[in-house]
């Protein structure tokens, strides 16, 4: 504990929690928050700006994102992702669908945002941008229920296949 310092501010209650159940002196510890928001600007609503795609820290999710944004239906649909900071995603940069290393509060403007699970889209919220929260269902599933939906007969390729794969 001598390499410990005194005080330990945490992010949250659950971090307080974990750190005091590894041994750490509750004493030490306290709960400060997370210091995400530097600024307090947002961008205002423009539907012809881009839509701020923020990708999650699971790399399927973010697939699924960028597929969705590639489709024909998104294509009048400018996308401006910008990546998880601990998982950065590799993607092909289109016209359509371009990267961008500003967090949200450094655009000027955005006709929307997609999220899955990121403070993003509560901020996005805050800043009154209309959202999209993107949650995950799998391929395989996708595939079964558009295939007897639109009565489409199962392919030889595997139709689980992630879009950009297929291009």
């Amino acid at each position: 504990l001598a390499s410990i310092p005194d005080s330990i501010l945490c992010n949250g209650r659950a971090t307080h929690d974990r750190l005091a159940g590894w041994g750490i002196p509750a004493d030490r510890l306290k709960v400060a928050g997370a210091m995400r928001f530097p600024e307090t600007r947002m961008p205002r609503f423009d539907p012809s700006a881009p839509v701020f795609m923020a990708l999650p820290f699971d790399h399927a999710v973010a697939g699924e994102m960028i597929d969705a944004a590639a489709l024909p239906a998104s294509r009048s649909t400018a996308f401006l992702v910008k990546d998880h900071p601990m998982t950065p995603y590799s993607f092909t940069e289109t016209d359509q669908i371009r990267r961008t290393d500003r967090p949200l509060g450094e655009h000027e403007a955005l006709s929307g945002v997609v999220y899955a699970a990121t403070t993003v889209g509560l901020e996005a919220m805050f800043a009154g941008l209309p959202l999209c929260r993107a949650v995950w269902i799998s391929r395989r599933w996708i595939a079964r229920r558009w295939r007897r939906l639109w009565r489409i007969p199962p392919r030889r390729e595997d139709s689980t296949a992630p879009i950009r794969s297929r291009r």
